[in-house]
């Protein structure tokens, strides 16, 4: 939606999920608003003492990283060592609590997410979590056409199989309104409110029978 900050996004991704739950029969209960909001940076450093704004180069974070983490190899990527990092030790924080969120995180993982204007070096992305499970993805829309070119040409020189859509591009060019929006799986959340564990049970039409059972996750 047009206009709007992360926090605002936040609290009314907070109150959107309060009030599936609160409609919906057989809900799991959730603790009371406002959710703790916990940074990547905070948690990177309480829980692993890694300090991001020193992780830079790919080398030194491969290199700590493979100190705290055994599959860490040399030929990961600065987005393959954070991954593993946060599934094996922040994934698991995550899991103790009940439901929270996860924000601000490094401008290499910031996709599409605006920068933030007052903390160097994150983008104003955020997930939330409800004992453990990553319910949605949600940012401060980038609108700053040069700042994106400069992430898609890193990004190319980096991959070969990227496409670039002409008409998003133009409309960066244009110029975009300063907006929010959130990536919010409505089946997955269903499932994790009612404390089920495979999303074909709250699917009202059979949609993995029309699937290899190898080719889909039911989780």
């Amino acid at each position: 939606r047009i206009g709007g900050t992360l926090e605002d996004l936040i609290r009314e991704t907070e109150k959107l999920i309060t009030g599936i739950a609160a409609g919906l029969l057989g809900a799991v209960s959730l603790p009371q608003r406002p959710w703790p909001v916990f940074s990547v940076k905070e948690m990177f450093k309480s829980i692993l003492d890694i300090d991001l704004d020193n992780m830079s180069d790919v080398q030194v974070f491969r290199e700590c990283a493979a100190r705290k983490c055994t599959s860490v190899v040399l030929t990961d990527t600065w987005d393959d060592v954070f991954c593993k990092l946060f599934m094996e030790f922040v994934e698991p924080f995550l899991g103790q609590k009940e439901a929270c969120f996860v924000a601000y995180y490094p401008q290499q993982m910031g996709a599409l997410a605006a920068k933030n204007s007052e903390m160097s070096g994150v983008v104003d992305r955020f997930e939330a979590y409800i004992g453990g499970v990553e319910i949605c993805n949600g940012y401060r829309e980038l609108i700053d056409y040069e700042d994106y070119l400069k992430r898609v040409t890193l990004v190319e020189s980096e991959r070969k199989d990227i496409s670039r859509d002409p008409l998003f591009e133009s409309a960066m060019r244009s110029g975009l309104y300063p907006c929010v929006g959130n990536a919010l799986g409505l089946d997955r959340l269903i499932a994790v409110l009612r404390g089920e564990r495979d999303l074909q049970s709250v699917l009202p039409w059979p949609f993995a029978s029309r699937f290899p059972n190898s080719t889909i996750a039911l989780e």
